[in-house]
Protein backbone atom coordinates (compact mmCIF):
# COMPACT_ATOMS: atom_id res chain seq x y z
CA UNK A 1 0.00 0.00 0.00
CA UNK A 2 2.81 2.45 0.93
CA UNK A 3 4.70 1.67 -2.27
CA UNK A 4 1.56 2.31 -4.30
CA UNK A 5 1.02 5.69 -2.63
CA UNK A 6 4.66 6.70 -3.23
CA UNK A 7 4.35 5.70 -6.89
CA UNK A 8 1.11 7.70 -7.22
CA UNK A 9 2.64 10.79 -5.60
CA UNK A 10 5.68 10.55 -7.88
CA UNK A 11 3.42 10.41 -10.92
CA UNK A 12 1.50 13.47 -9.68
CA UNK A 13 4.77 15.32 -9.08
CA UNK A 14 5.94 14.56 -12.58
CA UNK A 15 2.65 15.84 -13.99
CA UNK A 16 3.07 19.05 -12.00
CA UNK A 17 6.56 19.63 -13.34
CA UNK A 18 5.65 18.89 -16.94
CA UNK A 19 2.40 20.85 -17.06
CA UNK A 20 3.37 23.53 -14.49
CA UNK A 21 0.03 22.94 -12.79
CA UNK A 22 -0.38 22.94 -9.06
CA UNK A 23 -0.62 19.65 -7.23
CA UNK A 24 -4.13 20.45 -5.97
CA UNK A 25 -5.31 21.41 -9.46
CA UNK A 26 -4.11 18.11 -10.93
CA UNK A 27 -5.77 16.19 -8.09
CA UNK A 28 -9.02 18.04 -8.79
CA UNK A 29 -8.83 17.30 -12.50
CA UNK A 30 -8.13 13.59 -11.93
CA UNK A 31 -10.92 13.36 -9.37
CA UNK A 32 -13.37 14.95 -11.81
CA UNK A 33 -12.36 12.38 -14.43
CA UNK A 34 -12.96 9.51 -12.01
CA UNK A 35 -16.36 10.90 -10.99
CA UNK A 36 -17.31 11.13 -14.65
CA UNK A 37 -16.33 7.48 -15.16
CA UNK A 38 -18.40 6.43 -12.16
CA UNK A 39 -21.40 8.36 -13.48
CA UNK A 40 -21.06 6.63 -16.86
CA UNK A 41 -20.92 3.21 -15.20
CA UNK A 42 -23.95 3.98 -13.05
CA UNK A 43 -25.88 5.14 -16.11
CA UNK A 44 -25.04 1.90 -17.92
CA UNK A 45 -26.12 -0.14 -14.90
CA UNK A 46 -29.36 1.82 -14.67
CA UNK A 47 -30.12 1.05 -18.30
CA UNK A 48 -29.45 -2.65 -17.75
CA UNK A 49 -31.61 -2.71 -14.62
CA UNK A 50 -34.52 -0.93 -16.22
CA UNK A 51 -37.59 -2.86 -15.10
CA UNK A 52 -39.40 -4.87 -17.74
CA UNK A 53 -43.18 -4.65 -18.01
CA UNK A 54 -44.82 -7.16 -15.66
CA UNK A 55 -46.05 -10.33 -17.32
CA UNK A 56 -49.61 -11.49 -16.62
CA UNK A 57 -49.73 -14.58 -14.37
CA UNK A 58 -49.55 -17.70 -16.53
CA UNK A 59 -51.79 -19.88 -14.31
CA UNK A 60 -54.40 -17.13 -13.95
CA UNK A 61 -54.60 -16.76 -17.73
CA UNK A 62 -55.19 -20.50 -18.08
CA UNK A 63 -58.29 -20.20 -15.91
CA UNK A 64 -59.42 -17.28 -18.02
CA UNK A 65 -59.03 -19.30 -21.21
CA UNK A 66 -55.89 -17.51 -22.39
CA UNK A 67 -52.65 -19.34 -23.16
CA UNK A 68 -49.30 -17.53 -23.38
CA UNK A 69 -47.75 -18.89 -26.58
CA UNK A 70 -44.37 -17.51 -25.54
CA UNK A 71 -44.16 -20.53 -23.24
CA UNK A 72 -43.90 -22.71 -26.35
CA UNK A 73 -40.59 -21.20 -27.46
CA UNK A 74 -38.31 -24.10 -28.42
CA UNK A 75 -34.62 -23.71 -27.52
CA UNK A 76 -32.49 -23.53 -30.63
CA UNK A 77 -29.34 -25.52 -31.35
CA UNK A 78 -26.35 -23.18 -31.16
CA UNK A 79 -24.48 -24.09 -34.34
CA UNK A 80 -25.30 -25.59 -37.73
CA UNK A 81 -22.78 -28.35 -37.02
CA UNK A 82 -24.62 -29.39 -33.85
CA UNK A 83 -27.92 -29.31 -35.71
CA UNK A 84 -26.54 -31.50 -38.49
CA UNK A 85 -25.19 -34.04 -35.99
CA UNK A 86 -28.53 -34.11 -34.18
CA UNK A 87 -30.45 -34.64 -37.42
CA UNK A 88 -28.13 -37.53 -38.28
CA UNK A 89 -28.98 -39.08 -34.92
CA UNK A 90 -32.73 -38.56 -35.27
CA UNK A 91 -33.11 -39.99 -38.78
CA UNK A 92 -32.26 -43.66 -38.00
CA UNK A 93 -34.27 -43.49 -34.75
CA UNK A 94 -37.40 -42.34 -36.57
CA UNK A 95 -36.83 -45.05 -39.18
CA UNK A 96 -36.49 -47.68 -36.43
CA UNK A 97 -39.67 -46.61 -34.63
CA UNK A 98 -41.54 -46.65 -37.92
CA UNK A 99 -41.05 -50.43 -37.93
CA UNK A 100 -41.98 -51.03 -34.28
CA UNK A 101 -45.19 -52.99 -33.80
CA UNK A 102 -46.76 -50.85 -31.09
CA UNK A 103 -50.04 -52.77 -31.14
CA UNK A 104 -48.22 -56.01 -30.37
CA UNK A 105 -46.37 -54.37 -27.48
CA UNK A 106 -49.63 -53.06 -26.02
CA UNK A 107 -51.42 -56.36 -26.53
CA UNK A 108 -48.70 -58.43 -24.86
CA UNK A 109 -47.85 -55.76 -22.26
CA UNK A 110 -44.17 -56.37 -22.91
CA UNK A 111 -41.42 -54.79 -24.97
CA UNK A 112 -39.57 -57.62 -26.76
CA UNK A 113 -35.99 -58.20 -25.66
CA UNK A 114 -34.76 -57.79 -29.23
CA UNK A 115 -36.15 -54.24 -29.32
CA UNK A 116 -34.60 -53.39 -25.94
CA UNK A 117 -31.27 -54.66 -27.27
CA UNK A 118 -31.58 -52.50 -30.38
CA UNK A 119 -32.43 -49.46 -28.26
CA UNK A 120 -29.25 -50.05 -26.30
CA UNK A 121 -27.18 -50.40 -29.47
CA UNK A 122 -28.48 -47.01 -30.64
CA UNK A 123 -27.43 -45.47 -27.32
CA UNK A 124 -30.95 -44.50 -26.29
CA UNK A 125 -30.51 -45.78 -22.75
CA UNK A 126 -27.59 -43.42 -22.23
CA UNK A 127 -28.78 -40.20 -23.82
CA UNK A 128 -27.89 -37.95 -20.87
CA UNK A 129 -25.11 -40.08 -19.43
CA UNK A 130 -21.72 -38.41 -20.04
CA UNK A 131 -19.53 -39.90 -22.77
CA UNK A 132 -16.96 -40.68 -20.07
CA UNK A 133 -19.26 -43.46 -18.86
CA UNK A 134 -20.33 -44.69 -22.29
CA UNK A 135 -23.36 -42.47 -22.84
CA UNK A 136 -24.21 -39.94 -25.55
CA UNK A 137 -23.82 -36.91 -23.26
CA UNK A 138 -26.78 -35.02 -24.73
CA UNK A 139 -27.91 -31.70 -23.30
CA UNK A 140 -31.55 -30.98 -22.48
CA UNK A 141 -32.36 -29.60 -25.94
CA UNK A 142 -30.88 -32.58 -27.76
CA UNK A 143 -32.56 -34.98 -25.35
CA UNK A 144 -35.93 -33.28 -25.97
CA UNK A 145 -35.48 -33.59 -29.74
CA UNK A 146 -34.77 -37.31 -29.52
CA UNK A 147 -37.77 -37.68 -27.21
CA UNK A 148 -39.96 -36.45 -30.06
CA UNK A 149 -38.77 -39.42 -32.10
CA UNK A 150 -38.95 -42.03 -29.33
CA UNK A 151 -42.49 -40.90 -28.46
CA UNK A 152 -43.71 -42.66 -31.59
CA UNK A 153 -44.24 -45.63 -29.26
CA UNK A 154 -45.60 -44.67 -25.86
CA UNK A 155 -44.45 -47.83 -24.05
CA UNK A 156 -40.86 -47.43 -25.18
CA UNK A 157 -40.95 -43.67 -24.55
CA UNK A 158 -42.06 -44.18 -20.95
CA UNK A 159 -39.45 -46.90 -20.42
CA UNK A 160 -36.63 -44.68 -21.68
CA UNK A 161 -37.89 -41.64 -19.78
CA UNK A 162 -38.26 -43.47 -16.46
CA UNK A 163 -34.84 -45.06 -16.93
CA UNK A 164 -33.14 -41.69 -17.38
CA UNK A 165 -35.34 -39.02 -15.83
CA UNK A 166 -35.82 -40.64 -12.41
CA UNK A 167 -34.12 -44.03 -12.53
CA UNK A 168 -30.47 -43.06 -12.88
CA UNK A 169 -30.77 -39.30 -12.34
CA UNK A 170 -29.88 -39.65 -8.67
CA UNK A 171 -26.54 -41.22 -9.56
CA UNK A 172 -25.81 -38.46 -12.07
CA UNK A 173 -26.66 -35.69 -9.61
CA UNK A 174 -25.48 -37.02 -6.28
CA UNK A 175 -23.58 -40.24 -6.92
CA UNK A 176 -19.93 -40.65 -5.96
CA UNK A 177 -17.34 -41.20 -8.65
CA UNK A 178 -17.09 -44.82 -7.57
CA UNK A 179 -20.87 -45.28 -7.97
CA UNK A 180 -20.85 -43.62 -11.39
CA UNK A 181 -18.04 -45.85 -12.64
CA UNK A 182 -19.81 -48.93 -11.27
CA UNK A 183 -23.36 -48.35 -12.53
CA UNK A 184 -23.47 -45.84 -15.39
CA UNK A 185 -21.65 -47.84 -18.12
CA UNK A 186 -24.14 -50.74 -17.94
CA UNK A 187 -27.08 -48.34 -17.62
CA UNK A 188 -25.86 -46.52 -20.74
CA UNK A 189 -25.92 -49.67 -22.86
CA UNK A 190 -29.25 -50.95 -21.55
CA UNK A 191 -27.64 -54.01 -20.01
CA UNK A 192 -29.18 -52.71 -16.79
CA UNK A 193 -32.44 -50.75 -16.74
CA UNK A 194 -32.87 -48.29 -13.89
CA UNK A 195 -35.94 -48.16 -11.69
CA UNK A 196 -37.27 -45.74 -9.13
CA UNK A 197 -38.60 -46.78 -5.73
CA UNK A 198 -40.65 -44.38 -3.63
CA UNK A 199 -41.55 -45.11 -0.02
CA UNK A 200 -43.72 -43.22 2.41
CA UNK A 201 -44.01 -43.43 6.19
CA UNK A 202 -46.53 -45.92 7.49
CA UNK A 203 -49.69 -44.40 8.89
Amino acid sequence: MLARRIKTLSRFGKCCRESKESYSRICLRLASTEVSKVDDRQSAISRDLKPTPPQPPFAKNLFLGRFDKAMLTYPEIKTNEELEILNQMVEPIEKFFGNVDSKSIDRNAKIPDVILKQLGEMGLFGQQIPELYGGLGLNATQYARLAEATSMDSSIAVTLAAHQAIGLKGILIAGTEEQKEKYLPKLATGEHIAAFCLTEPSR
